[in-house]
């Protein structure tokens, strides 16, 4: 976040003057404001690799390459193994809130207690049920704005730098050895590759080889690979049967493309 005190000067006072002007007018609505950023052309831009130094001016011609955030990647890798990544939803708020039936004019403060306990424990039985048929290895196949926030250390949402709200913002972005590790043999990437996975279904569907390469290349990288990557894919497939798929599919998952905001 920028250090903004009254001495700093805007390098460019009029786009400064239109924003300010703009967030009064919103009434200071900051999801409204941001919603307008994320909507103009020079956000939508194509990602900036230029590696400014500090001492120099970014006169910002797109913005800056970044990783995706540990929420975006996990959403990301639910739409590649998930039928239905909105399927699953939490306890409405109603069922969590509802009020046990007692009369506090006769019943004492154990059975007010008991009362209380059971109707918890009904909760929990509920959600335990719904959850069971949302899981895969332990871990819920949910949004990341429908798991608890934080989840556990060991979850791939904290191995890829969700906060743990220890603090406002401690969510990180930064690479580490844990999160190589995870791509390589975690449970995220397992899950793709087995039967039933979105992506096994659309792959297996496909006639010939090369519509199978291509079906991959469009739910992982949103565009179709070129005669090199093709060429690539292929001999792979060729060589290792259906298990090449896997391979492939393993590969792109952890290229920079598919992680990295572009």
């Amino acid at each position: 976040v920028d250090d903004m005190m009254d001495s700093t000067v805007a390098e460019n006072p009029e786009l400064m003057k239109h924003l300010e002007s703009e967030m009064k007018r919103l009434n200071f609505d900051m999801k409204e404001y941001l919603r307008i950023l994320f909507n103009t052309k020079t956000y939508q831009r194509q990602a900036s690799t230029e590696d400014v130094p500090l001492s120099e001016l970014y006169h910002f011609p797109g913005p800056v390459l970044r990783r995706m955030t540990a929420e975006q990647a996990w959403d990301s890798f639910l739409t590649i193994a998930v039928v239905d990544p909105e399927e699953y939803r939490e306890l409405p708020a109603e069922v969590e809130s509802e009020i046990i039936s007692v009369d506090l004019n006769k019943a004492t403060a154990q059975e007010v207690l008991d009362a209380d306990e059971k109707k918890r424990e009904e909760i929990d039985r509920t959600r335990y049920k719904r959850e069971k048929k949302y899981k895969y290895k332990g871990q819920l196949l949910a949004r990341a704005s429908e798991l608890p926030s934080p989840v556990s250390p060991s979850h791939f949402l904290r191995t890829f730098g969700q906060s743990d709200r220890e603090l406002i913002s401690a969510s990180s972005d930064t690479g580490s050895v844990p999160q190589v590790l995870f791509m390589f043999n975690g449970p995220v990437t397992h899950m793709m590759l087995e039967k039933g996975s979105t992506i096994y279904n659309n792959v297996i569907e496909q006639k010939t080889i090369k519509d199978g390469v291509d079906v991959i290349f469009m739910t992982i990288l949103s565009r179709r690979p070129d005669a090199d990557e093709t060429k690539i894919a292929l001999d792979e497939i060729e060589t290792n049967g259906p298990a090449g798929y896997g391979n492939v599919i393993w590969s792109l998952v952890n290229t920079r493309e598919f992680l990295f905001i572009q």
